[in-house]
C-alpha cells in the first residue's frame, strides 16, 4: 500500500474509533447497553475454530493446480484390422472323397471289424477273386476309424485352449496337449495302415473294377499325411488311366485345395476351374469348387470377380435344389458376397442389391447389418456411418438400435470434428433414455446402458486429457474442449447415477467409473477452466462424498484455492476496508450520522459464502503449516465481516493480529479487530458494553506487540499512531485532569529516524493525524489546528519506509458511517 494511503485509512480509522472512547455515553442513551459479562460469548469461540468432521491433519500441498485425471480411456471396441481372408465352409471328408456319408460307429467295434478283416486277408490267395472286395472293405472300415480318432484328436482343442490360454494351468495345459498328442498318433498310425491296404491292392489287383477309387483314396491318405509328391503320382495315374471317372473331379480338387492352403491363389484357381470343367450332375464338389473360386478371387483382392463367384453360386443353387450342399452353400454365399462387396460395392446401393438375393426383406437388412460392421471392423468409418445410419432409418424400433448409434458415435468420434461427436452421443443419449422407457428386453436395455456409458466415459477423459495434459505431456489448454468434456461428466453423474453397480468390460476394472472419481474429475475441469465459483463446490462435494479417498486430500486443498481465487475477485478490492468510516474528510467524518442499526444486523451468508467458509476451515484444520495460512485465515473473517457476523470475524481477526504479526496483513486485521469491537459496543441495536472495555483493554497488548520496540514502531507506523492516539483518550477519559493535555502520534517513541523524499507524504498523515486528534477535544479550532501533536516535525521532515501494496489488493477509503 501506497504510504499516502495507508496513513490516510490509518488518520481516518483513528478518527472512527475516537468516537468509541469520545463518543460512549452518547451511543449509551441512544440504545440500551447489554451487561453481558463478555464481549463474545464462548460458543462463539469454540465453533469458530472447530474442525469439519473427518477432517485430517496434512501437509500443504504446494503449486496451486488440480492433479491430472489418472483413470485409462477406454477406446472403442476394436475388431479385426480385416475381414476373414478364407472361407467358412468346408465339405466333410465324405464328400471330398466321393463316398456316401458314412455312420458314426464306436472304436471297439470298428477294432474289431478290422481285426477280422486283416484275418481275412492274411488267410486268402493272392489270386481269390475275393480279396479285393476284402482289402477295399478293410481300407473303407479304416477310413471309418480315421474319422473316428479325428474326432478325438480334435476333442482337445478346447481343454487345450482353456488350460493354456484361458487359464494358464501349466498342469492342465501339458495334460491336455499330451492328450492331443497321444490322439494324433493314433490317426496317423491308422493312415498309415490305410495307405498299406491301398497300396496292398494297387499292387496285387492292378485289375481291380473299382481301380478309379482305390487310387483317389490312396493319393487322398498320402495327402492327409504331407507326403505330397507321393500323392501328385497317384492323382495323374488316375486322371491318366481313368478320365471319366467320378473321383477326377475331386483329385482336381484335391490338387487345388492344397495350393489354396499354400497360399499360391493362382495355381489353386486353375485346379478350381478344372473341377468346374465337369458339370454338377456328375461332379459332387461342383459348386464348392464355385465357392472356392470366389475365395481364391477375393484373395488375389479382384473383388468384383469375387463377388461375382458368390453370385453365381447363388443361381447355381437356384438352378440345381438338389445338388450336394447346395442350400448350405447358398446361405454361406449370402453371408459372405458382403466382404467382396465391402471393396466393391457402393454403401448407398448395398440394400437394393441384398434384396436381390437375399430370401427375405429381413434376411436382406441381416446382410446390410453384416456391411456396416464389416465397414466399422476394418475402420472404413464413413461407409459405417452411411449403413447404420440406413439401418436406423428402415428399422428404429428394432432391438439393435442402441448398438447402431454405439457404432455411429464411435466411428464418428474416429473420424469427424467435436461438433460432429457431439450431435452424435447426443443422440446416442436420446436412443438411450427411449429405451429405458420401456418395451426393450432387459439385456439389451443393460447393454444399452453400459456401452452408453462407456463412450461417454471414453470420450470425456480423452477431451480432459488432450486439453489439460499430463505430467509429462502437456495438453492443448483449449477451455471449449475442456467446457465439453464438463459436460459429459456432468451428464455421465446425472443419468448414471448408479454407476457403482454396473459392469463396464471394456475398462480395465480397477478404473471402473464410480460418482466419487467422476465428480472429481469434473471438478478438475472447473478448476482448469478457472470457473472459481462453481469448482470449490464441485471439490466440496468429492470430499463429502468420502472423507477418505484417493483425491480427498487434493479435492479438499483444490477447493481452498478455487475459493480463495473466487474471493479475489469478491473481497479483494475492500478486503482491508472497514465498513463504518466515512469517505470525507474529517471534517464530514467528524459530523457524519451513525449508521442505522438495521444495516448492522448479522446477513443470512449465501451458498457461496458458506461454501468458502466451510473449505477455509478445512483446510485450517488439514495443514498445521503453510506460508499462506494467515492469509486464508483473513479472507476467512473477512467473509464474517462482510456479511455482519462481527463476533466471529472479532475472533478470527484477533488470532491474526496476535498469532500471524510478521503477515502483512496482521496490521489491517489488528484495525479490523478493533472495529468489530466497536460495532458490538457501540453500533448495534443493544450495543454491549463489555464489547467497549475489550477494546479499550486491547490497546496495551496490540500497542506491546505492534509498537514495543523502535523497529516495531516503524514497521506499523499507522497503527502504532492510531494506538498512542487511543491511549491517550483512554486517559482523557479515565483522568479528567489530562482534558487540556495533547496526544502523542507514537507516544513513549522516538520520531522516526531517516528522511524520505517524499515528504509530501509525510505532512499530509500529519496533517491528518492532527486534525483527528483535536477533533472532539473540546478546543477551540484556530487553537487545535495551530498547535503541532509531538512527531509531526519528524514526519515533516522525513517518512516512512514505503510499504510494498498487498498482492492483488486495490485499497480504497473506507465507506460507511463513523464507528
Amino acid at each position: 500500500m501506497h504510504a499516502l494511503n495507508k496513513s490516510k485509512y490509518a488518520a481516518s480509522f483513528l478518527c472512527g474509533l475516537l468516537a468509541v472512547v469520545m463518543g460512549g455515553e452518547a451511543a449509551a442513551e441512544q440504545a440500551p447497553m447489554s451487561t453481558a459479562p463478555m464481549c463474545i460469548p464462548e460458543s462463539t469461540e469454540r465453533a469458530i475454530v472447530a474442525c469439519p468432521a473427518g477432517a485430517r491433519k496434512e501437509a500443504a500441498k504446494e503449486g496451486g493446480s488440480a492433479p491430472v485425471s489418472r483413470m485409462k480411456a477406454a477406446t472403442p471396441k476394436k475388431a479385426k484390422k480385416q475381414g476373414p481372408t478364407g472361407p467358412s465352409l468346408e465339405i466333410d471328408l465324405s464328400t471330398r472323397l466321393g463316398r456316401e456319408q458314412t455312420r458314426a460307429r464306436a472304436e471297439n467295434l470298428l477294432e474289431r471289424e478290422i481285426a477280422i478283416l486283416q484275418r481275412l486277408v492274411k488267410n486268402s490267395a493272392d489270386d481269390d477273386p475275393r480279396r479285393p472286395e476284402v482289402l477295399l472293405r478293410l481300407a473303407e472300415t479304416q477310413f471309418e476309424m480315421q474319422i473316428a480318432k479325428n474326432a478325438k484328436v480334435r476333442s482337445f482343442d478346447d481343454p487345450i485352449y482353456e488350460a493354456c490360454t484361458r487359464d494358464k494351468d501349466k498342469a492342465l495345459c501339458k495334460k491336455a496337449r499330451d492328450g492331443q498328442k497321444a490322439a494324433q498318433a493314433d490317426l496317423d498310425k491308422i493312415r498309415e495302415d490305410s495307405i498299406r491296404t491301398y497300396a496292398t491292392l494297387v499292387r496285387d489287383h492292378p485289375n481291380f473294377q473299382r481301380m478309379d477309387e482305390v487310387l483317389f483314396s490312396l493319393a487322398f491318405a498320402l495327402q492327409e499325411l504331407d507326403q505330397f509328391e507321393k500323392a501328385r503320382s497317384v492323382y495323374r495315374r488316375l486322371i491318366k488311366d481313368h478320365p471319366r471317372s467320378r473321383f477326377v473331379p475331386n483329385a482336381y480338387l484335391s490338387f487345388a485345395e492344397y495350393y489354396f492352403n499354400d497360399s499360391d491363389m493362382d495355381t489353386a484357381a486353375k485346379f478350381y476351374r478344372k473341377v468346374l470343367e465337369f458339370p454338377p450332375k456328375r461332379n459332387s464338389v461342383y459348386g464348392y469348387a464355385l465357392y472356392k473360386v470366389a475365395w481364391v478371387e477375393y484373395n488375389r483382392e479382384r473383388y468384383r470377380q469375387s463377388l461375382q463367384g458368390f453370385v453365381d453360386i447363388l443361381e447355381f443353387a437356384r438352378n440345381n435344389k438338389y445338388a450336394n450342399d447346395a442350400k448350405n452353400l447358398a446361405r454361406q454365399a449370402r453371408k459372405e458376397l458382403v466382404l467382396p462387396y465391402s471393396h466393391y460395392g457402393s454403401p448407398g446401393k448395398a440394400l437394393d442389391f441384398f434384396r436381390r438375393y437375399s430370401k427375405s426383406d429381413a434376411e436382406a437388412h441381416e446382410m446390410l447389418e453384416n456391411l456396416a460392421e464389416l465397414y466399422y471392423d476394418t475402420g472404413q468409418w464413413s461407409q459405417a456411418i452411411t449403413v447404420y445410419h440406413k439401418l436406423m432409418a428402415d428399422a428404429p424400433r428394432s432391438i439393435s438400435l442402441c448398438d447402431w448409434q454405439t457404432k455411429v458415435t464411435s466411428a464418428v468420434i474416429s473420424s469427424r470434428p467435436k461438433q460432429d461427436q457431439i450431435i452424435e452421443l447426443k443422440r446416442l443419449v436420446d436412443v438411450y433414455r427411449n429405451y429405458k422407457k420401456g418395451g426393450k428386453p432387459a439385456d439389451k436395455l443393460e447393454e444399452c446402458k453400459v456401452e452408453t456409458a462407456t463412450t461417454m466415459l471414453w470420450l470425456g477423459t480423452s477431451w480432459h486429457r488432450e486439453a489439460v495434459g499430463t505430467d509429462t505431456s502437456p495438453g492443448t489448454k483449449n477451455k471449449k474442449t475442456m467446457s465439453q468434456a464438463a459436460v459429459l461428466y456432468r451428464t455421465l453423474l446425472k443419468e448414471f447415477s448408479e454407476m457403482e453397480q454396473m459392469k463396464f468390460p471394456n475398462i480395465d476394472k480397477r478404473d471402473w467409473p464410480t460418482k466419487y472419481k467422476l465428480s472429481y474429475f469434473y471438478a478438475e475441469l472447473l478448476w482448469k477452466m478457472e470457473e472459481w465459483a462453481q469448482c470449490g463446490p464441485a471439490f466440496d462435494n468429492v470430499v463429502e462424498q468420502n472423507s477418505q479417498g484417493e483425491y480427498t486430500s487434493d479435492a479438499a486443498y483444490a477447493a481452498v484455492l478455487c475459493y480463495n481465487n473466487l474471493y479475489q475477485q469478491q473481497y479483494v478490492p475492500r478486503e482491508t476496508e472497514t465498513k463504518f468510516v466515512s469517505k470525507s474528510d474529517q471534517k464530514a467524518a467528524k459530523n457524519a450520522k451513525a449508521a442505522p442499526k438495521s444495516k448492522l444486523a448479522p446477513k443470512k451468508l449465501t451458498p457461496l459464502q458458506d461454501g468458502m467458509l466451510e473449505a477455509f476451515n478445512r483446510y485450517l484444520c488439514y495443514v498445521d503449516k503453510a506460508e499462506d495460512l494467515s492469509t486464508i485465515k483473513y479472507r476467512r473473517a473477512r467473509i464474517y465481516y462482510e456479511a455482519n457476523r462481527f463476533e466471529e470475524a472479532a475472533v478470527l481477526f484477533r488470532d491474526i493480529a496476535f498469532n500471524h504479526k510478521d503477515s502483512e496483513l496482521a496490521e489491517y486485521a489488528a484495525n479490523l479487530y478493533l472495529d468489530c469491537l466497536n460495532v458490538l459496543g457501540t453500533q448495534i441495536a443493544e450495543p454491549r458494553v463489555a464489547c467497549v472495555h475489550e477494546l479499550s483493554a486491547s490497546i496495551d497488548p496490540m500497542s506491546a506487540s505492534f509498537c514495543g520496540t523502535e523497529q516495531l514502531a516503524d514497521e506499523h507506523p499507522d497503527l502504532c499512531g492510531s494506538l498512542g492516539n487511543l491511549q491517550c483518550q483512554v486517559r482523557r477519559k479515565e483522568d479528567p485532569a489530562v482534558q487540556e493535555s495533547r496526544c502523542d502520534v507514537r507516544p513513549h517513541l522516538p520520531a522516526p529516524r531517516g528522511v524520505r523524499r517524499d515528504g509530501r507524504d509525510a505532512l499530509q498523515r500529519g496533517d491528518q493525524l492532527r486534525g483527528c486528534a483535536f477533533a472532539r477535544s473540546g478546543h477551540p479550532g484556530s487553537h487545535g489546528h495551530d498547535r503541532a501533536i509531538p512527531g509531526e516535525q519528524a514526519l515533516q521532515e522525513g517518512g516512512l519506509p514505503h510499504r510494498a501494496e498487498l498482492p492483488g489488493a486495490r485499497i480504497l477509503r473506507a465507506s460507511g458511517e463513523v464507528l
